[in-house]
């Protein structure tokens, strides 16, 4: 064994190279692994920290310093701590990855395509590396054999750190992140052997959500060429207003109660702010039955601001049209390609209801409860229950078939309800502006529903 591991050992020093690459702003050194030279952990602004907490995100100063890239991809923002997945957590956390062939050289006369991730977790929770980007998953983009594209991805601030909006904060820090780190990526990934003229944004769940909200802020523009959100919420979105004077000041209630100002909470340490997040900002209990309540609340964190996101995305042609600002071409209004993507079971990651050992008939009485707790007519609510096949008092086959299972029923009906009825208005909608709408159903249905995500204990009965 001895004498192999001195044999194996060129091979394992030599498969493990730096690399240097030229930018605008000095030199920055990767790591050459793999056929893959990663460049990890780059800041694309000025670290979020004292009085740039809560500001519109800056460009990191450029110097002629040579950056080391190959190390670490450096912390994740701020969210409540996960056990399960530890974090290392700062505020000092927005930073970009870059992945490039190694058989690929950036002095070539052609420039590849760019591909840039968006990771998902509610906005909430997340980062470039963890589970919600398959913990580091853009690098097997550009790990593919033939491989011809440079894979990116970013951490944006998350949470009340990156979302918050109160009398004197507009909220969507997160989102400029974004912004931010596609001008970082227009000027300086043709160092890297990119196309900053053919730059497509593609996001997962929340990610898929900051897609829809690039598409029509008018800072976005001219930024990608092309879009992809896959699963993305087109609800995440209210105005400042209702933000400010309703959904966001629930977070006095834990910090601050005796002096409700943003003053009292910009001195908080990122801990005790996170700690403080009220809770309907993370639908942690998962997607149950109550979504139909009137009660149900889940706070949007997207906000219409009158700048960066200027108009409610999902009705494009309600713009105001004696607004200079909303005039503004936006990469929808340019027409950007979008392919937007939904998955049958959209909730089968976290359903909210343990309806395994239920009949049909139980799930359809489940269904008929929450939805009378909301404002629809009698009527309404048996005409939605027909549509499915499901009935209280008697025996139906559910349009899904012999076969079904009622976890099946469950979440088919909740997928539609919180996320594919909502995401068909949106594409219909951008349609009628943007013939480049594309859309697409992953009807493929799992193996075995109900992901252990699912906090059954955690729901009210």
């Amino acid at each position: 064994m001895f004498y192999l591991i001195f044999a194996l050992l060129p091979n394992l020093i030599s498969s493990q190279q730096t690399t240097t690459i030229h930018t605008k702003c000095g030199d920055i050194i990767g790591e050459r692994s793999n056929n893959i030279d990663s460049f990890v952990g780059i800041p694309y602004a000025i670290p979020p920290l004292k009085q740039h907490r809560w500001r519109p995100t800056l460009p990191a100063l450029c110097t002629s310093t040579t950056f080391d890239a190959s190390k670490s991809p450096g912390p994740a923002c701020y969210q409540k701590p996960n056990k399960l997945l530890p974090l290392t957590m700062s505020e000092d956390c927005l930073h970009i990855n870059v992945y490039k062939p190694s058989s690929f050289s950036s002095k070539s006369n052609v420039l590849l395509p760019v591909a840039v991730y968006l990771h998902g977790g509610s906005l909430v929770e997340g980062s470039a590396m963890a589970i919600q980007a398959g913990f580091g998953g853009p690098i097997t983009l550009a790990n593919r054999s033939n491989s011809s594209v440079i894979s990116v991805s970013l951490n944006y601030r998350l949470g009340v750190l990156g979302f918050l909006a109160l009398k004197g904060l507009t909220g969507n820090y997160g989102l400029l992140d974004v912004i931010e780190a596609l001008k970082w990526i227009a000027t300086h990934i043709e160092s890297f052997g990119g196309d900053p003229n053919k730059v497509t944004v593609y996001g997962q769940s929340s990610g898929g959500s900051l897609v829809f909200a690039l598409m029509t802020s008018p800072l976005a523009t001219d930024l990608f060429q092309r879009a992809i959100s896959m699963s993305g919420s087109p609800r995440l979105n209210s105005t400042i207003t209702e933000a400010s004077e309703y959904w966001h000041p629930q977070i006095f209630e834990k910090a601050c109660q005796f002096n409700k100002t943003v003053a009292c909470l910009s001195i908080l340490s990122p801990e005790t702010l996170v700690a403080a997040q009220p809770n309907n900002w993370d639908p942690s209990e998962g997607w149950s039955s109550h979504v139909f309540w009137d009660s149900y609340q889940y706070a949007p964190l997207l906000v219409i601001d009158g700048h960066v996101l200027p108009f409610d995305y999902r009705h494009p042609k309600k713009k105001k049209k004696n607004s200079i600002l909303l005039q503004r071409m936006t990469p929808l209004d340019k027409q950007v390609p979008l392919i937007i993507g939904v998955t049958r079971e959209e909730i089968d990651f976290a359903p909210g209801n343990d309806v395994r050992n239920l009949s049909f008939s139980n799930v359809a009485s489940l269904f008929k409860n929450a939805i009378t707790n909301s404002t629809h007519s009698k009527s309404f609510v048996k005409e939605i229950l027909n549509s499915y096949q499901l009935s209280t008092d008697k025996k139906m086959t559910p349009v899904q078939g012999l076969n079904a299972t009622s976890e099946l029923v469950f979440s088919d009906f909740i997928s539609d309800a919180t996320m594919l009825c909502g995401t068909y208005v949106l594409a219909n909608a951008w349609s009628l502006i943007n013939p480049n709408i594309y859309m697409y159903t992953v009807s493929e249905r799992p193996g075995n529903p109900f992901c252990v995500l699912g906090a059954f204990s955690h729901i009210k009965k």
